[in-house]
């Protein structure tokens, strides 16, 4: 990733703290003991778009070590086909434990990620895998 200087911006929403680290990497850092709903995820995306200004970045998602989700918001896709592509080119999740990795692939396995997408356990693994991506 290219080490350039970015002005220290963020967003902070209900799920997670937005931000840009670099001019092409945005972490998402999810906050724990919140609840997921259709609206939280909403207020977060229109974030990450926001944050994008314009740009097509590198996504990191690092999500929360226990999550709890009202059932309605994994019953509906949240990632546009449409739009996601526009602010967001790869997108590597850190999901932290077995209970969140089966979560999430059944939520993508419905809902497939509009973007290259990577689902790793630790942090560290995703950020390596994003450093390789294009």
């Amino acid at each position: 990733m290219k080490d350039e200087a970015v002005p220290d911006s963020s967003v902070d929403t209900t799920l997670a703290l937005v931000r840009m680290k670099e001019a092409e990497l945005m972490e998402v850092m999810c906050h724990e003991g919140r609840t997921w709903t259709t609206a939280s995820l909403a207020e977060l995306i229109a974030a990450r778009i926001l944050m994008a200004t314009g740009r097509r970045v590198k996504a990191l998602v690092v999500m929360p070590e226990e999550i709890d989700f009202e059932l309605s918001s994994f019953m509906s896709e949240h990632y546009d086909p449409s739009t996601m592509p526009g602010f967001c080119r790869v997108e590597a999740w850190a999901v932290r434990n077995a209970y969140n990795k089966e979560l999430l692939t059944i939520y993508f396995r419905h809902y497939p990620n509009p973007v290259p997408c990577g689902i790793f356990m630790t942090e560290e693994e995703a950020r390596a895998w994003l450093e390789d991506q294009p």
